[in-house]
């Protein structure tokens, strides 16, 4: 298993090399330059997914109390609040810039999973998880998998047959099954392992930023796993970012590197 310290090391390494490539643009903001910079944040809210971390406070005060010599000018909790929240697009271009690098698979499904954000009985009205315009705003709906009402939103996943999660097609034979568990689903995946469900957040704005934040570091596991398949006939010298994927592990089993969205 690749040790903490070189996780920090390497996310941070790939997100600032795409940002010096222009592959992950953040627009800048007002203001004088940070002495924490945006690749610095990014790192830290990607590592927090792989590593399993639901809180978000929780993670900024282990970060400084045992890897601070890795990052020594952290933000306080509101500032990285708020500018994490300003990095919410930077997240999805992660994401699309790591799927490119997947190989392409013909067999692929779209899937739903439901995103509640309050208990149907407190709702009294017009709230504050309203999107910008008011275009997309939490509604009440039925989750099919857990066969109970909700308020919030569906967050649609294009899965891929590579991930070992989709059903195959008619033009896709099944691969041969390996003597383990049988796959999950998209909705298990999303409400039980990437505890998109119990996602934690108190606005739209945080909803829509823990929502691509933890897809993309799905993808990135994805990604390494890929390049430590290709690679596998030739061992790497140093850990690998897959040896994280374990089946009791939070980062274990994740959806397919398409596209996601998220819908009222």
């Amino acid at each position: 298993m690749l040790p903490t310290e070189d996780l920090f090391v390497y996310v941070y390494v790939l997100v600032h090399d795409l940002m010096l490539a222009r592959a992950v643009v953040v627009p800048r903001r007002p203001g004088p330059a940070p002495a924490c910079t945006d690749a610095e944040l990014l790192a830290i809210a990607v590592t927090r997914h792989l590593l399993g971390r639901r809180s978000e406070s929780g993670s900024l005060a282990e970060v400084a109390r045992d890897w601070g010599h890795l990052f020594p000018r952290l933000p306080c909790q509101s500032e990285a609040n708020r500018r994490t929240r300003w990095l919410w697009g930077a997240f999805e271009q992660l994401r699309i810039t790591l799927a490119a690098r997947l190989p392409e698979d013909d067999c692929q499904q779209v899937d739903t999973s439901a995103l509640p954000v309050k208990h149907p009985s407190r709702v009294r009205g017009p709230d504050q998880w309203t999107g910008p315009g008011n275009d997309l705003a939490a509604r009440f709906g039925r989750d099919a998998a857990h066969a109970e009402w909700f308020y919030g939103f569906r967050l649609a996943v294009k899965r891929t047959w590579a991930a070992g999660l989709s059903a195959p097609g008619p033009s896709c034979p099944p691969p041969p099954r390996p003597p383990a568990a049988p796959p999950c689903s998209s909705r298990q995946i999303i409400t039980d392992r990437m505890e998109l469900a119990r996602h934690g957040a108190h606005s739209f704005w945080g909803l829509l930023t823990r929502t691509p934040a933890a897809i993309a570091a799905r993808t990135l596991l994805l990604t390494c796993l890929a390049e430590a398949s290709a690679s596998s006939h030739d061992p790497p010298e140093r850990p690998c970012l897959p040896g994280l994927l374990h089946r009791d592990h939070p980062a274990g089993g994740m959806p397919g590197p398409g596209f996601t969205r998220i819908v009222g």
